[in-house]
Protein backbone atom coordinates (compact mmCIF):
# COMPACT_ATOMS: atom_id res chain seq x y z
CA UNK A 1 0.00 0.00 0.00
CA UNK A 2 1.22 3.21 -1.17
CA UNK A 3 -0.19 7.07 -1.06
CA UNK A 4 0.95 9.09 -4.05
CA UNK A 5 3.88 9.94 -2.72
CA UNK A 6 4.60 6.51 -3.06
CA UNK A 7 3.39 6.64 -6.50
CA UNK A 8 5.50 9.10 -7.35
CA UNK A 9 8.61 8.16 -6.23
CA UNK A 10 8.08 4.32 -8.03
CA UNK A 11 7.42 6.38 -11.05
CA UNK A 12 10.65 8.65 -10.59
CA UNK A 13 12.80 4.77 -10.18
CA UNK A 14 11.55 3.34 -12.75
CA UNK A 15 11.89 6.32 -15.21
CA UNK A 16 15.25 6.87 -13.99
CA UNK A 17 16.38 2.77 -14.33
CA UNK A 18 18.62 1.71 -16.77
CA UNK A 19 16.10 -0.93 -19.09
CA UNK A 20 14.37 -0.21 -21.93
CA UNK A 21 11.75 1.94 -22.91
CA UNK A 22 9.11 -0.51 -23.21
CA UNK A 23 9.86 -1.26 -19.76
CA UNK A 24 9.10 2.50 -18.82
CA UNK A 25 6.27 3.33 -20.79
CA UNK A 26 4.35 -0.30 -19.41
CA UNK A 27 5.40 0.46 -15.83
CA UNK A 28 4.19 3.97 -16.18
CA UNK A 29 0.33 2.95 -17.99
CA UNK A 30 0.35 0.04 -15.83
CA UNK A 31 0.20 2.67 -12.34
CA UNK A 32 -1.95 4.79 -14.32
CA UNK A 33 -4.34 2.05 -14.70
CA UNK A 34 -4.08 1.38 -11.26
CA UNK A 35 -4.81 4.65 -9.72
CA UNK A 36 -7.83 4.89 -12.15
CA UNK A 37 -9.45 1.63 -10.72
CA UNK A 38 -8.66 2.48 -7.18
CA UNK A 39 -10.48 5.94 -7.67
CA UNK A 40 -13.12 3.94 -9.20
CA UNK A 41 -13.28 1.43 -6.39
CA UNK A 42 -13.07 4.60 -4.06
CA UNK A 43 -15.90 6.23 -5.60
CA UNK A 44 -18.52 3.05 -4.65
CA UNK A 45 -17.70 4.08 -0.69
CA UNK A 46 -21.17 4.66 0.67
CA UNK A 47 -20.40 8.16 1.28
CA UNK A 48 -23.19 10.39 0.31
CA UNK A 49 -20.91 12.92 -2.29
CA UNK A 50 -19.92 9.61 -4.15
CA UNK A 51 -21.74 7.58 -6.41
CA UNK A 52 -21.79 4.81 -3.53
CA UNK A 53 -24.13 7.04 -0.86
CA UNK A 54 -26.30 7.34 -3.90
CA UNK A 55 -26.78 3.91 -4.28
CA UNK A 56 -27.05 2.83 -0.35
CA UNK A 57 -29.51 5.02 -0.10
CA UNK A 58 -31.43 3.68 -2.81
CA UNK A 59 -31.07 0.39 -1.68
CA UNK A 60 -32.32 1.35 1.84
CA UNK A 61 -35.56 2.92 0.54
CA UNK A 62 -36.30 0.02 -1.71
CA UNK A 63 -35.85 -2.43 1.43
CA UNK A 64 -38.27 0.02 3.40
CA UNK A 65 -40.35 0.08 0.79
CA UNK A 66 -40.37 -4.03 0.70
CA UNK A 67 -40.81 -4.62 4.29
CA UNK A 68 -43.34 -2.16 4.35
CA UNK A 69 -45.09 -3.87 1.68
CA UNK A 70 -44.61 -7.06 4.13
CA UNK A 71 -46.48 -5.35 6.63
CA UNK A 72 -49.24 -4.21 4.94
CA UNK A 73 -48.39 -0.56 5.28
CA UNK A 74 -48.33 2.02 2.80
CA UNK A 75 -44.85 2.91 1.20
CA UNK A 76 -42.34 5.00 4.00
CA UNK A 77 -41.05 7.18 1.13
CA UNK A 78 -37.60 8.81 -0.02
CA UNK A 79 -34.66 8.63 2.95
CA UNK A 80 -33.84 12.18 4.78
CA UNK A 81 -30.19 12.63 3.30
CA UNK A 82 -29.86 15.39 6.08
CA UNK A 83 -29.93 12.74 8.75
CA UNK A 84 -26.94 11.26 7.12
CA UNK A 85 -24.55 13.54 6.69
CA UNK A 86 -22.93 12.89 9.93
CA UNK A 87 -22.24 9.56 9.13
CA UNK A 88 -20.63 10.72 5.66
CA UNK A 89 -18.52 13.31 8.04
CA UNK A 90 -17.07 10.51 10.01
CA UNK A 91 -16.37 8.25 7.76
CA UNK A 92 -14.97 10.71 5.04
CA UNK A 93 -12.61 12.25 8.29
CA UNK A 94 -11.50 9.07 8.92
CA UNK A 95 -10.51 8.31 5.37
CA UNK A 96 -8.88 11.65 5.35
CA UNK A 97 -7.15 10.84 8.52
CA UNK A 98 -5.76 7.28 6.82
CA UNK A 99 -4.74 9.28 3.62
CA UNK A 100 -2.30 12.12 5.81
CA UNK A 101 -1.28 9.23 8.11
CA UNK A 102 -0.21 6.77 4.60
CA UNK A 103 1.56 10.20 2.99
CA UNK A 104 3.31 10.81 5.82
CA UNK A 105 4.66 7.23 6.28
CA UNK A 106 5.76 7.34 2.87
CA UNK A 107 7.59 10.68 3.23
CA UNK A 108 9.12 9.56 6.46
CA UNK A 109 9.66 5.84 5.90
CA UNK A 110 9.05 5.09 2.68
CA UNK A 111 8.33 1.20 1.95
CA UNK A 112 11.38 -0.37 0.11
CA UNK A 113 10.52 -3.50 -1.99
CA UNK A 114 13.52 -3.88 -3.65
CA UNK A 115 15.78 -6.38 -1.67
Amino acid sequence: MSSVVGAAEATGTAVAADVGWQYKVSFVLLLIASLNIFVGAFNMLPLLPLDGGHVAAIVWERIRAWYARLRGRPDPGLVDMAKLLPVSFSIFAVVMIFGVALILADIVNPVNIAG
